[in-house]
């Protein structure tokens, strides 16, 4: 199928884009594996070490940053922008963490875990459900009032009774 330009020319069959397309780079690094050769002060055994427990705590920490975005974007009911600005707040804490972490990794000479199936299936962190889960204030139980909070939310509340005081004598 040939495609006309606005110039009203056809692309040359083999332009750029298609001679390079679904090409695959080649690999430089295994995951796991550190540079030996990198002018670091820590012994390549250490920094290998190092790079294997920062890529566990990166796993958990990108894990505890998408539940944050998930449970920012399913949150309802009464304190619901109380929590979505707070689970916003600790999102955009943990990408720092997250930054700080991977920097790390790359300083050391490591590959670090980035993609979300790769995070997956390191993460101790178990993975949260799919779908949206009912809290007690998503419950539609919960929407109802009862006879017993109407009460006590409708009402006001009754001024303090003092106990009677007799004025003092003089005589």
């Amino acid at each position: 199928m040939s495609v006309a330009t606005k110039n009203g020319h056809t692309p040359k069959a083999n332009d750029f884009v298609t001679e390079h397309w679904k090409q695959h780079g080649k690999e430089i690094q295994k995951y796991g594996d550190v540079v030996k050769d990198l002018p670091h002060p820590l012994d390549a055994d250490i920094r290998s070490q190092m790079c294997k427990k920062l890529n566990q705590l990166l796993a958990d920490s990108i894990a505890l940053r998408d539940m944050y975005k998930k449970h920012h974007w399913q949150v309802a009911g009464p304190t619901f922008y109380q929590l979505h600005l707070l689970f916003d707040k600790h999102f955009d804490e943990q990408v720092e963490i997250v930054d700080t972490i991977a920097e790390r990794i790359q300083l050391l000479g490591g590959v670090t875990i980035a993609m979300g199936g790769d995070v997956a299936e390191v993460t101790k962190i178990p993975r949260p459900p799919a779908a949206a889960k009912r809290s007690p204030s998503r419950s539609p139980a919960s929407s109802k009032p009862t006879s017993s909070s109407c009460s006590s939310a409708t009402r006001s509340p009754k001024p303090p009774t003092r106990p009677a005081t007799t004025a003092p004598t003089t005589s």
